[in-house]
């Protein structure tokens, strides 16, 4: 039989602001209380902060005005460094076990 490798596959490119905080909140709903990922790095307390500092961003542009589209568009990039640090260590501590890495809300 042959062994299976589980690669987390990170697919946010396309999303932006409210949809990449909602798939953020996902994962971080996900992996909140997940026994398979304590103590996880970095905390899911970045993660959090990096949620709210998108959502404030969001809620905070205004169409045309640059300034507000600049910290939508930096609140996305931390959302997005976040969650690709997190998708690399749930691959490393599910350790090929599918289980487990579904278990973390990335698939």
């Amino acid at each position: 039989m042959a062994s299976l490798n589980v690669i987390v596959v990170l697919k946010i490119n396309a999303l932006k602001g409210s949809r990449l905080s909602t798939f953020a909140q996902h994962i971080l709903t996900s992996l909140t209380g997940n026994t398979n990922f304590t103590g996880i790095y970095p905390g899911l307390p970045v993660l959090s902060s990096a949620i709210t500092a998108l959502n404030t961003a969001v809620t905070n542009q205004v169409k045309g005005v640059k300034t507000t589209t600049e910290a939508v568009k930096a609140a996305e990039t931390q959302v997005r460094r976040v969650l690709k640090v997190l998708a690399a260590v749930v691959e490393y501590i599910s350790n090929n076990n599918a289980t487990v890495a579904l278990s973390s809300g990335f698939s």
